[in-house]
């Protein structure tokens, strides 16, 4: 789910921001199929009014959120775009599968008003953003139409695919190694181990993560049970 809310007291779950911010916040959440119980719930904003309006979730169970923020603090991590343009920034933020920390936050604007409106991802954390804009100095890189045109005073429309590497920490030591007849009860995502927001990796037996010729960026992950994962 992803909104906005006026409220001091909108209920939080394993909250990255616990605390309302400003006069109007964006939240975040997750909630299960049944309905029951929320996942995780969150405030995201800064001193100004941020509004979230779209919201996915890719193949890891990483949230994905965009909006408009008129804050200058509004929270980032591992920025594209560190600072506020000015007069309405878009945001893109990806949350952790806890709801508790960010893998990264940006701004993604210009001098004028610049609203992310929807979001998608897959996989990879790679995300694509559609929205508005009326700034003559939005970022683009690579674009089909490299300026804005809205003579007539209205908004064009953006879209912008963003991916971010993950930070590789060098090899612990001693290294694991991976061998055979390790019991392994379940999956464990790449993502998991090496993630923007660890920045080292993690230390957990008897999974062992490694890179090979036939993976792709990410590393690929082994287990006993030769699952393919």
């Amino acid at each position: 789910l992803a909104g906005c809310t006026d409220s001091a007291d909108f209920p939080t779950v394993n909250a990255y921001q616990s605390s309302f911010a400003g006069l109007t916040d964006a939240f975040a959440a997750v909630m299960p199929s049944n309905l029951s119980n929320l996942v995780y719930s969150t405030y995201l904003g800064g001193i100004g009014d941020d509004r979230a309006y779209g919201c996915a979730v890719d193949g890891y169970y990483f949230g994905y959120f965009t909006g408009v923020t008129y804050s200058a603090d509004f929270p980032t991590l591992e920025p594209l775009q560190a600072t506020y343009g000015g007069s309405g920034d878009a945001f893109v933020i990806r949350v952790s599968t806890s709801g508790s920390a960010l893998a990264y936050s940006t701004y993604l604007g210009g001098s004028a008003k610049d609203e992310g409106r929807g979001i998608a991802s897959w996989a990879s954390s790679t995300a694509y953003i559609a929205g508005i804009t009326s700034s003559i100095n939005f970022p683009v890189s690579r674009p089909y139409q490299s300026s804005l045109n809205n003579a007539a005073g209205t908004d064009d429309a953006f879209v912008a695919s963003i991916k971010w590497r993950f930070a590789i920490s060098p090899t612990p030591s001693p290294a694991p190694s991976p061998t055979p007849n390790v019991p392994c009860s379940d999956r464990l995502f790449v993502h998991d181990v090496f993630d923007a927001v660890l920045q080292t990796p993690r230390a957990i037996s008897p999974y062992y993560v490694f890179y090979s010729p036939w993976s792709d960026e990410n590393g690929s992950l082994w287990d006993n049970e030769n699952d393919g994962t």
